[in-house]
Parts: structure tokens; C-alpha cells; sequence
């Protein structure tokens, strides 16, 4: 048998073409586009939190403010103001200044509604034990 030789074709050098060069830009300027909308979504969502964060904010501080202006109207009006004046003992003509001792015990705790009445006492006692002691 006689051998044939095969010749081996040189290798065929690969050309682009075209549509296939056209692809690949394609799919790149696809891909750039869709990560820089991306992007702008996520800080777009970041700016809603923060803005979000900043609204509860303002509105915590806005009900600070109405509070201290509610206290600032109370604190001037005359009946407060004469509550302070007595308790700086500068009440009426005749008036004696009444005050708890430097280092007096401090008033007992408020029991809630419904407690057995007999196991706190009398109320009298009890001003009694908070005025003079036991």
C-alpha cells in the first residue's frame, strides 16, 4: 500500500469580520451603559435614605422647638412666675416660707391604682412621716 502523503493545510488566520467587530462594541458600549445608569440609581436611592433621615430629623427638632416655646410661654406668665417667687420664700405679706431640710429623704414612690389601700396607710400619715419623720 502505497502511503499518501497528506499535505497539511497552513493554518488560516482568523479575520474578524464586520458584524463581528460591530458585536463586540456593541455588547461593551451595552455593558458601560448599563453600569453607569446603575450607578447613578444607587446614589439616587442613597439620596432618598438621607433624605429620608433628615426629614425625621427635622421633624424631632421642629417638636423640640414647639416644646421649648410651650415651656418659654408657661415660664412667663404670672402664676408661674409667683410659684417661683414663693418658693424663693418672696410670697405674700404674712406668709410662712415652708422647705425640706437639706438631706431629707426623698418623697416615697407613687404606688399605681388598685393597690390594697390598707398596706399604704392613711395619707395623712404618710405627709406626716414626710414632714416630721417616723
Amino acid at each position: 500500500m502505497p502511503t499518501a502523503a497528506v499535505a497539511l493545510a497552513p493554518p488560516r488566520r482568523v479575520r474578524p469580520r464586520r458584524l463581528s467587530i460591530y458585536v463586540v462594541i456593541g455588547i461593551v458600549v451595552t455593558a458601560w451603559v448599563v453600569l453607569t445608569f446603575g450607578r447613578a440609581l444607587a446614589t439616587v436611592n442613597e439620596a432618598h435614605g438621607r433624605e429620608a433621615a433628615l426629614r425625621d430629623e427635622k421633624a424631632a427638632l421642629e417638636m423640640r422647638l414647639a416644646q421649648g416655646q410651650a415651656e418659654m410661654e408657661l415660664a412667663q406668665t404670672p402664676a408661674f412666675q409667683r410659684m417661683l417667687a414663693r418658693g424663693l420664700g418672696m410670697g405674700p405679706a404674712g406668709e410662712q416660707a415652708f422647705a425640706l431640710e437639706p438631706g431629707a429623704l426623698p418623697a416615697p414612690a407613687v404606688e399605681p391604682l388598685g393597690t390594697d389601700p390598707a398596706a399604704r396607710g392613711a395619707p395623712l400619715d404618710a405627709w406626716l412621716n414626710v414632714l416630721f419623720g417616723d
